[in-house]
């Protein structure tokens, strides 16, 4: 211990205490004169933790938690986003934690959006706090934005597209609405009989009651007589199958054969220019077929 002078503007007792330029002063009771010694100081072994820091309060060394949160041995600031658990989010909060003077971590749980659309499900995803919507149909969205849903095998038509039907497909997990139309025999309007166009039932196919035996014409040059036509013609032939029957006749006790073959039922005679041998031209008339027919014929016995 050492002795000071007092020179203080004001009086003390004998045993009072102050601190004073980072020492402990009293007033002796033997002498009446001020005796200091050093604040004695606790050993500050470290200070080397996340979140703490050397602070010096009244000529001591402490180690002082900082204005901050500690997550895994980080800090974050105040309002600063913190890594939380699966389904939270987590920020570092404004108040402090009581037994560690640090920051709290403030957490709310994640609200995920489990409402689909039409065709869609909710299926939770491993390893995610939220889940996905994952296609379950096919689905057809008609003109008017009206949805239909259609599972996979099922066939369904839609009211707005007259003769086309959707088959729902599943392609690499993609439910795919496979465009159909209806599968209409071929149908030549050249070939019918006047007046006998009509539709199937379902007003998807045009049909007629077909000629079978009909005329047929080519384009091909013409050539008769080692002659042969300056310019192509129009040649017209008769093609198709007449009806034939053979039915038992009671009366007769025997079959009775109709039978008809496919044959011109009106000509005409047309003209040609025809070039010849020498480098000479004839005039050369030809039968053209207007129209063809069914004419019965007789019936070849079976031996």
């Amino acid at each position: 211990m050492y002795f000071i002078p007092s020179y203080h503007a004001f009086f003390l007792q004998p045993g009072d205490k102050w601190n004073m330029n980072c020492e402990e002063c009293i007033c002796s009771m033997e002498t009446f004169s001020t005796v200091c010694s050093p604040i004695s100081c606790p050993h500050l072994e470290s200070c080397e933790k996340p979140g703490y820091e050397i602070q010096t309060k009244n000529c001591c060394q402490i180690c002082e938690a900082k204005p901050v949160c500690v997550v895994s041995g980080t800090e974050y600031q105040p309002g600063d986003s913190v890594p939380g658990g699966l389904c939270e989010t987590c920020h570092c909060g404004s108040n402090m934690d009581s037994n560690t003077n640090l920051h709290s971590v403030e957490c709310s749980p994640v609200t995920c959006n489990t409402t689909c659309t039409q065709g869609y499900s909710y299926n939770a995803v491993p390893g995610k706090c939220c889940g996905e919507c994952v296609p379950q149909h096919c689905v057809y969205t008609g003109p008017d934005n009206t949805v239909q849903t259609i599972e996979v095998g099922q066939s369904w038509s839609s009211s707005n597209e007259k003769c086309v039907t959707y088959n729902c497909t599943k392609v690499n997990n993609m439910f795919v609405l496979v465009k159909v139309l209806p599968a209409c025999p071929e149908f030549h309007k050249e070939q019918c009989f006047p007046g006998t166009e009509t539709t199937t039932a379902d007003g998807c196919c045009s049909t007629c009651v077909e000629q079978k035996c009909r005329a047929l014409t080519n384009i091909t040059y013409l050539e008769a007589n080692n002659c042969i036509s300056v310019n192509p013609v129009e040649i017209a032939s008769c093609s198709g199958a007449c009806d034939t029957s053979s039915i038992y006749s009671m009366a007769a006790n025997s079959y009775m054969h109709t039978c008809s073959c496919c044959q011109e039922l009106r000509t005409s005679e047309k003209q040609v220019q025809m070039r010849c041998p020498g480098k000479t031209n004839m005039t050369y008339t030809y039968t053209f077929v207007e129209e063809c027919g069914c004419n019965v014929t007789e019936c070849k016995s079976v031996q």
